[in-house]
């Protein structure tokens, strides 16, 4: 009998075939035919079976990428994202309005990761830093045992939707001191993927919408350079001309420029978006906001007191206008850097005209924003969530259509952040000119005018200031809760609330129609706290709570004060009980 052929000894099964438990058809040069057909990675990691030698040392690469835990040192959870977390993080991310981003749609990651059974390591390299970034974003609001730690406190919410726990006015600080550990471990995670897999040199989308994410994980912008800003709008710019014309459309594209500019704007950086980038993305340049406002004043009216535009007629307005709102106020955050707050820009004497210009732009904004959003009851949030309204119910009335609630939130948004950014940057070129004429006696009497000329434009920033209050008081009532801590960044909400702090110091206690907003403010730097931790918050919100105790206490001192010095009726009715004859106790005979 001839002896038979020795059997080839088959190549090791890939990671992707190991992790569904199918036949793998390895080959030495390539990649497997099944991973070939899903377009996914084909590697194989090299298991080693049998003993270990007793002697020898270990490989070169064992002692280079294998620490050596002290005894004392734990090992982290998250060195390791399960299938099961990382599909639970891309579940919170999908909450988030980075979500909707345009250059999202284009990646269709999800399906490329449920392809590789959730696993980050099964995917490409510029996939892999993508699927990182979303799992360290969605980490912000997770509720998830291993991202929040246990800890002192009430218990973790099971859900976003956890009313028990996630309600407006509830103090979530506790969770975000909880969770800020595995945040640091992933956001360090990503940031070193990002650097290996070289994601700000090589244009293409995974690699835009990763450094768009990573730009939105920069906490410290006062002391940043803002490279995944840069690398984000560099990569779009390389690789849109190949998309087809205005995809997916310029309302999405407008909302998302507009606020990555007020980021820069409000935070003293650079506005990187230019008006190149807006015409190619949202069209061409729009009518001035002033033609929309005389349109409207124009619409007829309808009422008891023929007051009120028909709501069908102020949701149609606001969606024609929406997109050419976020285009020229992209144009005056830009300006506004380059014109008065920019480093060139604090080197000369502020620009009068320039500030003039700005003032009547947001001035204009505010009468427009009022035509369109006044004497409408907008509902909470968190309130509307807990309705069982449908689609179309919610759609029949304008302070319950979701469009154009979101329409009102990024309009107030941009008014809002604009006009205190404005009137703050005003504050310190007042205070550092003040400082120069101090030094220099001998300066020229026109170098006084101009301050004098200033101080009279600061005084109509900070009456316009004070007169966007109600419309920060609508922006704490559109956006969600918990969620707002992603916007609060750069919505300016801690800073109306140091503005707030500042006019109850100024006039020794806050003013009765301060008092709504403030602790509207302070409620949502509590709920921010479910995401991050931060010290100007806490500051701000200690300022807040002793200006709001100490109008409450006055409020009541006045009837305590009055209770305590009426007369006491109660005991003058019971005057009989010191007649001495009820006290004898009489004995019959």
């Amino acid at each position: 009998m001839l002896p038979s052929k020795p059997k080839k000894k088959p190549y090791p099964a890939c990671d992707s075939c190991k992790a569904k438990r199918v036949l793998c058809y390895s080959t030495p040069d390539g990649p497997c035919p099944r991973c070939v057909e899903k377009g996914i990675l084909c590697k194989t990691t090299y298991i080693q079976r049998g003993r270990p030698k007793k002697n020898g040392s270990p490989p070169a690469n064992a002692l280079q990428t294998t620490p050596l835990p002290g005894p004392s040192t734990p090992v982290d959870p998250l060195l390791s994202l399960t299938p099961e977390l990382t599909k639970h993080l891309f579940k919170c991310f999908n909450d988030l309005p980075h979500k909707q981003h345009p250059i999202l749609h284009r990646v269709q990651l999800d399906k490329l990761i449920a392809s590789a059974s959730w696993r980050i390591d099964l995917l490409p390299p510029q996939a892999a830093v993508l699927a990182t970034c979303i799992c360290a974003v969605g980490a912000t609001v997770s509720w998830h045992p291993g991202i929040l730690a246990p800890g002192p406190g009430p218990r973790s919410p099971e859900s976003l939707t956890d009313t028990t726990v996630i309600h407006p006015g509830a103090d979530l600080r506790v969770y975000g001191e909880r969770r800020a550990a595995a945040c640091r471990v992933l956001q360090e995670r990503t940031i070193s993927m990002a650097c290996a897999a070289r994601v700000m040199l090589e244009p293409s989308e995974m690699n835009a919408a990763s450094c768009m994410l990573l730009e939105t994980l920069e906490e410290d912008l006062e002391n940043s350079s803002r490279p995944w800003a840069s690398a984000y709008l560099s990569h779009l710019r390389a690789i849109s001309p190949r998309w087809p014309d205005r995809e997916p459309g310029p309302a999405f594209w407008a909302g998302y420029l507009m606020a990555e500019a007020l980021r820069a704007a409000i935070n003293r950086k650079p506005v990187l978006v230019t008006l190149a980038d807006q015409l190619f993305f949202t069209g061409n340049t729009p009518p001035p906001l002033q033609s929309y406002l005389d349109a409207m004043k124009q619409q007829p009216r309808e009422g008891p007191w023929k007051t009120t535009v028909a709501p069908t007629t102020r949701i149609r307005a606001v969606f024609d206008c929406v997109v050419p709102f976020l285009f020229h106020m992209v144009c005056s955050a830009r300006e506004f850097y380059e014109q008065i707050a920019g480093d060139f820009a604090r080197r000369n004497p502020p620009s009068e005209p320039e500030i003039v210009k700005l003032l009547n732009t947001l001035s204009t904004t505010q009468n427009l924003i009022s035509h369109y959003f006044s004497g409408i009851d907008f509902p909470e949030t968190a309130a509307l969530n807990a309705s069982s309204l449908s689609p179309a119910e919610l759609r029949s009335r304008p302070e319950t259509y979701p469009e154009f609630r979101s329409c009102a939130y990024i309009m107030t948004v941009v008014f809002t952040g604009l006009a205190l950014s404005l009137y703050r940057e005003l504050e310190h070129r007042a205070a550092s000119d003040a400082t120069i004429l101090a030094q220099q006696p001998a300066a020229p009497q026109t170098a006084k005018w101009a301050q004098t000329r200033i101080a009279v434009i600061r005084e109509q920033a900070h009456e316009l200031v004070l007169s966007a209050l109600p419309d920060v008081h609508r922006l704490t009532l559109l956006q969600t809760f918990p969620l707002c801590a992603i916007s609060v960044a750069w919505s300016n909400v801690a800073a109306w609330g140091d503005f707030l702090a500042e006019e109850a110091d100024a006039v020794g206690g806050l003013l009765d129609g301060h008092v709504a907003v403030a602790e509207r403010i302070m409620n949502t730097l509590k709920g921010a706290g479910y995401s991050q931790i931060s010290v100007r918050f806490d500051a701000t919100i200690a300022r807040l709570d002793a200006h709001l105790t100490a109008y409450k206490l006055g409020k009541a001192l006045p009837a305590v004060e009055a209770l305590m010095g009426a007369p006491d009726t109660a005991m003058s009715d019971m005057s009989f009980f010191l007649d001495g004859p009820w006290m004898v106790t009489s004995t019959g005979v």
